[in-house]
């Protein structure tokens, strides 16, 4: 049975948090005077009993759904302290301004995953069961989303249709609640139903987005891409979209997914020659000032040893994954299931907090000044990929230099492929 099965972590995110708030379905940053209006067929009461016309508190939004959680508890505790929560009850009011609100009843509980090593990351990396033509390069893809989720890395990962590089990311993501995997954000607002307050967030194949709804990511990227601790949206966007002014990234990484440079172009069949191209649908060439937002994101082009960068090359390669293992109907979230997804879950926050504890520094160290030389911001994330290598080899050299190379190589492939392609290199990635 492959565990990773979408149905299965679907009816398993359900169960777990579905009725969970979190800070960034906050649409407040402060606490508000919510009145009620005179039509409310029944009367709210406060803790002693008597009528009350308002209540001080935090407004969420969740799947469209408005939630109203009280300022503090009866002892005097602030709520907002408490998150994420769980919501045991509600009840509805009417606002002055006509807006149905939940109100949050205060049995409610907070909630967290206990970290525990349960699993070794090596363990985590191989229990989705799913089955790749090139295993070499799907562990790498997983290792890349694991230290995506455990610590923060902005990459750009482009790659061939079909070999899974938004499917596991999207796996990962719905079993977590902490990565979003968006193809058309369209606005400030769609971004942000992505942010969370750890893991990731993933931009899929946005080529074909309006040049308003580029301009929009771009900020955002900008912000993402500089490490900026905070993502802030501007007060017309907040306003209008019901949205906080600013969100905490300081721990979400950002993952843009694309499919080849050769995709956008238009190559005679016969002759093999470019009759012209959309390139403002590639990644690396869709934003105005696009060099800016390169500079910030570590690119790779996922290329099998065999596959090499050449204009003829990519035409030889069959489908890598079969992606219907995600979504076949077998499988049932019985006991076994949901406590091994318990042990992921559990085993993630173990690395989340242990990671820099489990890195020998002065080894890192020495293969950051032996391997590769590239923009700051991009070896930011280049160091901890390589530190992700390292806890999921146990520490063990001739693994961590295996996928340590393919890492290199696919950096590689990305410059070589654009400099096959326009006749140039736009960044130089040298070799020490």
């Amino acid at each position: 049975m492959v565990l990773f099965n979408n149905k299965l972590i679907k009816e398993f995110n359900t169960e777990l948090f579905e009725t969970l708030l979190y800070k960034h379905h906050l649409s407040t940053s402060t606490a508000k005077k919510v009145e009620f209006d005179d039509d409310n067929p029944e009367k709210v009461l406060d803790d002693s009993g008597e009528e009350v016309s308002f209540i001080t508190g935090y407004t969420f939004i969740k799947d469209n759904i408005r939630y109203l959680l009280k300022q503090y508890d009866n002892s005097g505790n602030a709520n907002l302290d408490k998150l994420p929560i769980r919501i045991m009850s509600t009840f509805e009011i009417i606002t002055k301004n006509k807006d149905m609100v939940r109100v949050i009843e205060p049995d409610f509980k907070s909630f967290s995953i206990s970290p525990a090593h349960i699993l070794k990351a090596s363990e985590i990396i191989q229990a989705d069961e799913i089955v790749h033509d090139i295993p070499e390069q799907w562990n790498m893809q997983k290792i890349i989303a694991f230290t995506a989720y455990c610590r923060r890395i902005n990459v750009l990962i482009t790659g061939v249709r079909g070999t899974g590089k938004t499917s596991y990311f999207n796996a990962l993501g719905m079993l977590t609640n902490k990565g979003f995997v968006i193809a058309e954000p369209g606005s400030v607002a769609g971004i942000s139903k992505g942010i969370t307050e750890d893991g990731y967030i993933c931009f899929d194949e946005i080529g074909s987005l309006k040049a308003e709804e580029r301009r929009i990511l771009r900020k955002f990227l900008f912000q993402a891409g500089d490490f900026s601790p905070e993502f802030v949206t501007g007060k017309a966007e907040s306003r209008a979209h019901n949205l906080l002014s600013k969100y905490d990234i300081r721990n979400l990484s950002c993952i843009l997914l694309s499919n080849l440079y050769e995709d956008y172009l238009c190559i005679d069949n016969d002759t093999g020659e470019i009759d012209g191209y959309n390139k403002k649908k590639f990644i690396a060439y869709m934003f105005d000032n696009n060099q800016a937002i390169n500079d910030r994101f570590l690119a790779l082009r996922l290329n099998p040893s065999d596959f090499p960068v050449t204009r003829e090359g990519r035409k030889d390669l069959n489908i890598a994954l079969d992606s219907s293992q995600f979504v076949k109907e077998n499988s049932i979230l019985n006991k076994d299931v949901r406590s091994r997804f318990v042990s992921i879950l559990k085993s993630l926050e173990w690395y989340r907090v242990n990671w820099l504890s489990l890195l020998d520094q002065e080894f890192i160290n020495e293969e950051l000044d032996k391997q590769i030389e590239m923009k700051g911001r991009q070896m930011l994330s280049y160091r901890e990929i390589l530190c992700g290598i390292y806890i999921v080899s146990g520490g063990d050299r001739t693994v961590f230099g295996l996928y340590r190379d393919l890492l290199n190589s696919y950096i590689d492939n990305h410059y070589a492929a654009l400099g096959l392609w326009n006749d140039r290199v736009e960044l130089e990635v040298k070799r020490k």
